[in-house]
């Protein structure tokens, strides 16, 4: 389904890209080894990115998401390998979690397991599974649209007839219609004797139908946590507005960060981090407009200096802010009288 499908593309997607770093207590960050693999390349078949948009795809659609921790001879984590279409398997006896996968049990801290959610603590259930009654009724309104498609394609035609017709007359009248109007060309109809032709085929636009839908698409939306207008079109539409930046603020502090947490923390864990970080920071950033009035404002109130300002944009030290610090605006008349004594 459409809906389903841009709401786990949109949330895996933006979850891979953005910049991931592991960090000591004091906010030291740390780097090679295990790290590199994380941000880097995770397993031979996979970079970071196409690792981090499967584990986070799964995560949403199932519920689960299961990555095998392989170690060199020296202990050592060596690649982390997602497991695909064959799910990890596991069991609890005696107190005790195993991991059964592609035949062969790993030790909880053999494998990255990110959940959502769960009733007993170890597997995680699918959020289309707990909300499987709005799934269903996003299926059932799919199927309705393709028969409106269908039918305004090929609409069911009603013949009055102002007078009282007999079994044969109706029968002669169908035929006669299905004989000349099966056809794929188009052949005149010509009526007679009073009799008039209307169409019944179901209208898309139809406002009931097209609100019913768009309360699903609503749906899907409040179940992944996303903002409505990422999922009904508005988004579109105001991706280069003013407002843009508290668009991005809500998506990430109320979707993309709950949905982090988790992997964040399982990773910390399992790889002897003291915090592993998903940096939201580029998804949050508004209109280059916006960005420039906030730090204009900030650089006034001494909050930052030019050149950080001009770092922030992603432009180097230089300039009129750079070689005059105190100019301000007033001082600067292109072809005024300062021009002409500089």
């Amino acid at each position: 389904m459409p809906a389903i499908y841009r709401a786990l593309d949109l949330i895996s997607g933006d979850l891979a890209k953005v910049d991931k770093r592991a960090e000591m207590a004091d906010g030291t960050p740390l780097e090679g080894g295990v790290v590199r693999l994380l941000t880097r390349r995770p397993c031979d078949w996979l970079n970071a990115f196409e690792f981090w948009r499967l584990v986070s795809y799964q995560l949403l659609r199932d519920g689960n998401s299961v990555s095998v921790l392989n170690y060199n001879a020296a202990g050592v984590v060596e690649s982390i390998e997602p497991v695909l279409m064959n799910p990890a398997a596991v069991s609890v006896a005696e107190g005790r979690v195993l991991y059964m996968i592609r035949g062969k049990a790993y030790e909880p801290e053999d494998v990255l397991h990110f959940r959502t959610r769960s009733l007993d603590g170890i597997w995680g259930k699918s959020p289309l599974q707990i909300c499987n009654p709005a799934a269903a009724l996003m299926v059932t309104q799919e199927t309705s649209a393709k028969r409106i498609a269908q039918s305004l394609a090929a609409p069911t035609v009603v013949i009055n007839h102002p007078g009282t017709l007999t079994d044969g007359a109706v029968a002669n009248i169908k035929s006669a219609y299905l004989r000349e109007h099966s056809k794929p060309t188009n052949v005149p109809l010509v009526l007679r004797e009073g009799m008039k032709a209307e169409s019944l085929s179901m209208q898309a636009s139809d406002a009931e139908f097209q609100k019913a839908r768009a309360y699903s698409i609503d749906d899907v939306a409040r179940i992944y946590g996303l903002p409505s207008s990422s999922m009904l079109g508005s988004f579109a539409d105001t991706r280069y507005s003013s407002d843009l930046g508290s668009l991005n603020k809500a998506y990430a502090d109320q979707c993309l960060s709950l949905w982090a947490a988790p992997m964040a923390a399982e990773v910390a864990n399992k790889l002897g981090f003291d915090r592993f970080v998903f940096d939201f920071t580029h998804v949050q950033k508004g209109t280059f407009a916006a960005q420039v009035d906030a730090l204009v404002k900030a650089t006034a109130g001494g909050i930052i200096s030019r050149d950080e300002a001009r770092a922030r944009l992603g432009y180097p030290p230089g300039g009129i802010s750079s070689s005059s610090p105190d100019l301000d605006e007033e001082s600067v008349e292109i072809g005024g009288e300062e021009e002409a004594a500089a």
